[in-house]
């Protein structure tokens, strides 16, 4: 083997192995809402277990962006901090009782909602459960597929005909 065969060589397992052990997912940094990656997936996991079966992938995304949007642009400092306890507390819990929410199923999940917020409705777990279930009802409701497939909405408020006999 020749030095230029050896070099590419070496090029070539050095790129395989770095691409191999990088992580490409990325997601959306706020301002006044730290996350961390495990942070927001479950956050997203708790949004589809709210809202299951929504429309498309596109929705989701939208709708877990309007969700945290409203947190980080609207929300005050204490509230802020609040949900952010709210959630490492509920993450805190759910690995000292060794539950993986993306394994739980979708009663599963609504057993672990009803428990958390009839527990303490005061605590800090029940604020960032409570926070998410209205954000996302927020979102559906006043999103544009919900007026038009559930309250049959019609968006332009009269239609023009403008060819129409005259008696």
């Amino acid at each position: 083997m020749n030095r230029r065969e050896a070099i590419y060589l070496s090029l070539v397992i050095g790129s395989t192995s770095l691409i191999t052990s990088c992580d490409f997912e990325s997601f959306p940094v706020y301002s006044n809402l730290p996350l961390d990656k495990q942070q927001f997936n479950l956050i997203r996991n708790i949004q589809n277990s709210i809202l299951p079966n929504a429309f498309d992938e596109n929705f989701n995304q939208r709708l877990l962006n309007y969700g945290l949007l409203r947190i980080n642009d609207c929300y005050e400092k204490i509230e802020i901090e609040k949900f952010l306890k709210g959630l490492s507390e509920f993450q805190s819990n759910l690995s000292k009782e060794g539950i993986s929410f993306d394994k739980l199923s979708q009663e599963e999940r609504i057993k672990v909602f009803e428990f958390v917020t009839g527990e303490n409705p005061e605590s800090s777990e029940s604020f960032f459960l409570l926070q998410l279930k209205n954000l996302v009802l927020e979102f559906f409701t006043l999103s544009e597929k919900f007026q038009t497939k559930y309250l049959d909405y019609n968006f332009v408020p009269g239609f023009y005909n403008g060819c129409q006999n005259i008696n």
